[in-house]
């Protein structure tokens, strides 16, 4: 008969080589090729030998995108990094900017709004990163902790009072100046931009103006801007055969972005030219074609002038809207700003102009001043619904009372 003990090792002795290999890591492996299909949290990866990957990409995934984009690229919202000398007087860039990067927010000096003076160890605007993204060092948690990188430099007034803004030097420096700046896009008409920078040194909106072929270069860390042909490299965990859950992705866009405008244009103009020519060819309706019969229309109910709004199922809609999804990091995430007592939670940055396209105006308008920038901003009010929308016309946050 076998004692306790030594069952226990037997069965110690038979089992623990299966755990082991059960849970033993999963390799890594180097994934690279062309998108051949993009699904929800899943990309589909051909390699140059013809191997198919489905590749998982989860919100703890670093993405990378880079690659060129057109003009057109540079839409309100869009933020935006240049080296140029600033005439602070008139508030404009003096030069006009031959090369520029288009970015995303982040929490890395890099990928934060701003100005500072020129640093030459960092990438050039307008130029692709050929490795990975530029990792500086991330700014002390004190002075990150429940900030975002879009307000960190300026406190909010949600009391609609104009903030402060900071005290000017008595010794106000040069009246031009080369400064290193990270800003929003608010208007681009004709290769002629505005956009806001917080900062000390000038004042928030800035004016420039493209060079004719500026080089625009995108350095992102949203995967939403990679399309169907796009170079793919990712370093992942593998799960089995052609399956993978990536911890590193970089995608270079094949595609110049904004471009597809530029086509679409192109083909609309095509298609007309296509209609006159057909016009043209034959103007007199065939003989045997017989006249369309005129029905008589009938009279449409009259709308009021005022229908009932459902505010409650209008709240819902447009927190459906609004909301990140949920494999964003800062979905129902609480912000360090509040409204009306309560902590104010990201959205997604949209055109504020598409929740009055579907929505209808707000039921209310109130303005805000962002201290120390003297930017103002609004609140949108939908029934207990607030909206905030920054200076450049974008969401940014919300409360539902």
């Amino acid at each position: 008969m076998l004692s306790g003990s030594l069952v226990s090792a037997l069965v110690l002795a038979i089992t623990l080589p299966g755990q082991m290999q059960r849970f033993a890591p999963a390799p890594m492996t180097k994934i690279q090729g062309r998108i051949a299909a993009i699904g929800q949290g899943k990309v589909m990866v051909t390699t140059p030998a013809g191997q198919s990957w489905a590749v998982a990409v989860t919100p703890q995934t670093q993405m990378h995108v880079v690659g060129m984009a057109e003009p057109e690229a540079l839409v309100p919202g869009v933020c935006i990094h240049f080296l140029g000398t600033v005439d602070k007087k008139q508030n404009r860039v003096q030069e006009k900017v031959d090369a520029l990067t288009i970015f995303t927010l982040g929490q890395t000096a890099d990928r934060m709004l701003g100005a500072s003076s020129p640093d030459p160890s960092m990438p050039a605007p307008g130029t692709i990163a050929k490795e990975g993204p530029p990792r500086p060092q991330a700014l002390p948690q004190s002075a990150t902790a429940g900030k975002t990188p879009q307000i960190e430099a300026f406190g909010f007034d949600t009391q609609g009072a104009r903030g402060k803004k900071p005290a000017k030097s008595k010794d106000a420096g040069p009246a031009f100046e080369r400064y290193d700046i990270r800003g929003r896009v608010i208007s681009n008409k004709a290769g002629k931009i505005t956009i806001s920078v917080p900062t000390q040194y000038f004042k928030p909106r800035l004016t420039l103006e493209l060079a004719e072929g500026a080089k625009i270069a995108v350095d992102s860390t949203d995967g939403c801007m990679a399309h169907v042909g796009d170079l793919f490299e990712a370093v992942a965990r593998q799960l089995g055969p052609g399956m993978a859950e990536a911890s590193q992705v970089r995608v270079e866009l094949m595609t110049r972005l904004g471009s597809g405008k530029k086509a679409k244009k192109a083909v609309a103009k095509q298609s007309a030219k296509k209609d006159k020519e057909v016009a043209a060819a034959d103007p007199q309706p065939s003989a045997e074609a017989k006249p369309e019969a005129k029905a008589t229309p009938e009279a449409a109910p009259v709308a009021p002038a005022n229908p009932p709004v459902d505010v409650a199922k209008r709240t819902a809609d447009i927190l459906a809207a609004i909301d990140l999804p949920a494999s964003d990091p800062n979905s129902k995430k609480a912000s360090s700003m509040s409204l009306s007592g309560k902590p104010a939670i990201y959205c997604k940055n949209e055109p504020a102009k598409n929740l009055e396209d579907k929505f209808g105006p707000p039921d209310q308008k109130r303005k805000v001043a962002v201290q120390a920038s003297g930017a103002t901003w609004e609140l949108w009010a939908y029934g207990p619904l607030l909206v905030v929308v920054d200076d450049s016309g974008m969401t940014r946050y919300y409360v539902n009372q």
